[in-house]
């Protein structure tokens, strides 16, 4: 078996769709999701970017992968930084008929990535309208730049990736090849033309665009995970 093929068969089942409904026990449907997510703790917090759940109405819902089937649970944001673009949300406990382990990702060290390495980054664009259904795909890419990003009064460097991302999948995983652990979170990516034409794939709007997308470095997310899983501690 490839590196890559175990890399991308680890990191799946910690990736997680996040999404909003307005009906009160609803289940998610794809055209729901606004965007990816990534289980950092085995009692159920999830990190994503803060756009993703920034200004969205609706009951706030992840879903998690068991095997086949994806249980819809209502979450709640405990932790919003809008200045880094990064939100940390909490998944209840599961319901003791339902035997749903969290399987949280390993974090690197995003200071010691350089320009080449390979990547992978695991969400849904789209929503999962691309093939239907609720499964994470991934894409393959390289780090081909370092970028700095005025981060209040620091200057903060954050990834460029030579692959396209997609809307949904903002707060994916970008995962190191060689070594499997989360290196950086999708956030955005490089549109030319945001007026331009459009293309409608899933119900969602394709407008042009690139192998340009950009993700934040774990590194600057490191602290507030930290935050959020040593109250437990």
């Amino acid at each position: 078996m490839s590196k890559l093929i175990e890399v991308i068969e680890k990191i799946k089942p910690s990736v997680v769709a996040i999404g909003f409904t307005f009906a009160p026990n609803g289940r998610m449907q794809p055209e729901d999701i606004a965007g990816s997510g990534f289980i950092i703790s085995e009692t159920g917090y999830v990190c994503t970017c803060g756009h993703v759940v920034s200004g969205k109405q609706g009951q706030l819902r992840v879903s998690i992968r068991k095997e086949e089937q994806y249980p819809h649970a209502a979450s709640e944001v405990v932790l919003l930084d809008k200045e880094r673009d990064i939100a940390i949300i909490k998944l209840p406990p599961p319901p003791p008929d339902m035997k749903v382990k969290f399987n949280p990702v390993e974090i690197g060290d995003s200071n010691e990535t350089k320009e080449g390495k390979e990547i992978i980054f695991c969400g849904f664009p789209f929503g999962g309208g691309v093939g239907g259904g609720f499964t994470p795909s991934s894409t393959r890419g390289i780090i081909s730049a370092l970028r700095p990003k005025q981060i209040g009064d620091s200057i903060m460097y954050h990834f460029q990736l030579d692959a396209m991302v997609l809307e949904g999948n903002s707060g994916s995983p970008v995962v190191d090849v060689e070594t499997g652990k989360v290196i950086g979170i999708i956030n955005t990516r490089f549109d030319p033309m945001l007026a331009g034409p459009q293309v409608i794939i899933g119900g969602r709007r394709l407008t042009s665009p690139t192998n340009i997308g950009f993700a934040i470095p774990i590194n600057l997310v490191k602290p507030l995970i930290d935050v959020v899983t040593k109250k437990e501690k």
